[in-house]
């Protein structure tokens, strides 16, 4: 998933994309995608 289908998904899902706008911490986005239990 990349960070657009993250940023749409959190969106859809009324979640805050404030921590996607620190695009440099991949890793981050990546758990927080993880713990959200997108696939």
């Amino acid at each position: 998933m990349g960070i657009e289908e993250l940023k749409a998904y959190l969106a859809n899902s009324g979640i805050s994309a404030e921590i996607l706008e620190l695009e440099d911490e991949v890793k981050t986005v990546n758990q927080a995608a993880k713990a959200l239990g997108v696939p």
